[in-house]
């Protein structure tokens, strides 16, 4: 227990926001290194170690890397507070010390991998892992560790794609009745709720069957006469759902209400 702890509280003391992970995949690197895995940092990042060289393989993938912001590592009440103590080192560190300890059998392998970017819309670590796992057979199991709360096991996640969407319309004064730039951005995010809930129609009351839409950023900036303005959205999609069918019926809807609103000039661009 007490290797389990150190190594938890020395990965959450070590910071490591998306695309700033090197000094954390090298100390798990290390920590893995002197018990008993091969290990090393792969051409993405990542921290991966393996123990036991038999062809079936049980992959242990968690994500070294957390969301950007600092929280103070402390212990309180035999708690662990820190940035990325459940969101994921908990997990990696759980896997890294369980097959640190268990007894491989002949004929099987468990490889641990800390992956990078997953907190990024890139997820890099773990397509590189895909894109390179080559010509071997694929793990028996493979168990992803991503907090589900603590007496759940999650079977499996939506669909998840980040859309940029962009407008420039005509500045108008603000004494006046014409919406601003501002106002018409705050309009598209309105239009991409009512979008979401056109395409719930029908579905499961299930979280996982339905679709869901985030507002992650929003800003405006002057451009001569213009305003442009842009929304980031994250969208989560059911299974099943197409993502290039769903991107163009956005695509769509967002067009028309942008003509509705019979601006001169009025443009809009998604990607």
């Amino acid at each position: 227990m007490t290797d389990a702890l150190e190594l938890l509280q020395s990965l959450v003391a070590t910071p490591s926001p998306s695309r700033q992970e090197g000094n954390a995949s090298a100390l798990l690197v290390k920590w893995m290194g002197e018990h008993g895995f091969e290990s090393a940092v792969d051409g993405a990042g990542n921290a991966v170690g393996s123990r036991g060289t038999g062809p079936r393989v049980i992959l242990l993938l968690g994500h070294i890397d957390t969301f950007p912001g600092e929280v103070p590592v402390r212990i309180e009440d035999g708690k662990l507070y820190g940035r990325g103590t459940v969101d994921a080192k908990g997990p990696l560190t759980a896997f890294a010390v369980a097959a640190a300890r268990a007894n491989i059998p002949e004929g099987w392998r468990v490889t641990v991998v800390g992956a990078v970017e997953e907190e990024y819309w890139t997820s890099r670590g773990a397509r590189h892992v895909v894109e390179t796992w080559g010509s071997q057979p694929l793990p028996v199991a493979a168990v992803v560790g991503e907090p589900s709360r603590w007496d759940r096991i999650t079977l499996g996640y939506r669909g998840s794609v980040e859309v940029r969407v962009r407008v420039r319309v005509p500045f108008a004064h603000s004494a006046g009745q014409v919406p601003l730039p501002a106002e018409r951005t705050v309009e598209l995010w309105q239009a991409v709720q009512e979008f979401v809930m056109s395409r719930n129609e029908g579905r499961p009351g299930a979280e996982f069957e339905r679709f869901s839409a985030s507002l992650r950023s929003i800003r405006t900036k002057p451009a001569g006469t213009f305003g442009l303005g842009e929304i980031v959205v994250g969208l989560r999609l059911p299974p099943g759902a197409r993502l290039a069918v769903v991107t163009q019926a956005l695509r769509s809807h967002l067009t028309a209400r942008v003509e509705e609103w019979k601006v001169d000039g009025a443009a809009i661009r998604l990607r």
